[in-house]
């Protein structure tokens, strides 16, 4: 049915360009019978799962609220890195340099140390603070995909309706045509 439809609109759209008058905006005058000549492209049929699927794969919106739910997924596992132990690894160097006493001669002489270093961090209670941080991230990203699928469901609602709404225009043209066409009848 909708192939029909969209066969009809084809034909009425050519119908319509066929009819239009050369207008001098052109450059051509309209008494003019010059013809101008450019190349037709193919209009695409667009089926209306078509129309939702590209404008799922396109909408910045949509493509906003995967990335949001892709960070906030991140953070979940940045809240649990603090049950974890943390592990640093160091090197210090130094150097002292020692001067003579009494008034010695100048005689000056250094000490140098490498001192390698391991530190290791675990926090073995907080009071559950680590718990509500994990907590709060999981809520957080909960929130994300929630606003993620309506984000989606109003993308969808949206084309729906536009789709539709062309359709109705469409046959209430038809309509319209159909019945000055009547009236002309009825006048002659």
């Amino acid at each position: 049915e909708s192939k029909d439809d969209s066969d009809t609109i084809k034909a009425n759209v050519v119908k319509e360009l066929e009819q239009e008058p050369v207008i001098e905006a052109f450059g051509v005058p309209e008494k003019d019978n010059t013809t101008l000549q450019a190349s037709v492209e193919k209009i695409p049929t667009l089926t209306l799962e078509d129309c939702i699927k590209m404008a799922l794969e396109n909408n910045p919106t949509i493509m906003s609220s995967i990335a949001n739910s892709k960070i906030y997924k991140t953070k979940i596992g940045q809240a649990w890195s603090n049950f974890f132990p943390q592990v640093g690894l160091g090197i210090g160097y130094t150097r002292n340099k020692f001067l003579p006493l009494f008034f010695k001669p100048a005689i000056s002489t250094y000490n140098s140390w490498t001192m390698p270093s391991i530190e290791a961090q675990w926090t073995i209670f907080d009071f559950g603070k680590t718990k509500a941080q994990v907590d709060i991230a999981k809520k957080t990203h909960q929130a994300t995909e929630e606003d993620l699928q309506e984000t989606v469901n109003t993308t969808i609602y949206n084309v729906k309706n536009a789709f539709y709404t062309l359709l109705y225009t469409i046959q209430q043209e038809q309509v319209w045509q159909s019945s000055v066409e009547q009236y002309e009848i009825s006048l002659e």
